[in-house]
């Protein structure tokens, strides 16, 4: 790893952080649509953008892990924890388009009675 890819990967820890944050506040809204107090308009539109925002992260982490492996192969590393990191970047890159799809799904109404 070199200076630069830490500092992205620092950036992209805080936006992922900040991320999680919308997303216990769009649970709390959830909680208190069951009580008639939702204090959100759209959250639906607020939890996609989220997904949208974990989608584009994980994407540049896994962009980070893998400049990182062609580092390690330059200086003639073991390359096993390199490739390790990019598959489980690669799954986590899978599950939240998966995330961003039924974010998707929701949004437009295709699917009844949607809960976030």
């Amino acid at each position: 790893m070199d200076k630069d890819n830490i500092n992205t990967q620092i950036l992209l820890s805080v936006i992922s952080i900040t991320a999680i944050g919308i997303s216990i506040v769009l649970l709390i809204n959830n909680r208190e649509k069951l009580n008639n107090k939702e204090f959100l308009d759209n959250p639906y539109d607020i939890n996609f953008y989220n997904r949208l925002l974990l989608t584009i992260v994980f994407s540049m982490f896994l962009v980070t892990n893998y400049k990182d492996y062609i580092k390690a192969k330059e200086k003639g590393l073991d390359l096993k924890p390199f490739v390790i990191q990019i598959y489980a970047s690669i799954l986590i890159l899978i599950a939240t388009v998966l995330s961003l799809y039924v974010a998707y799904i929701y949004k437009i109404g295709a699917l009844e009675n949607p809960d976030i």
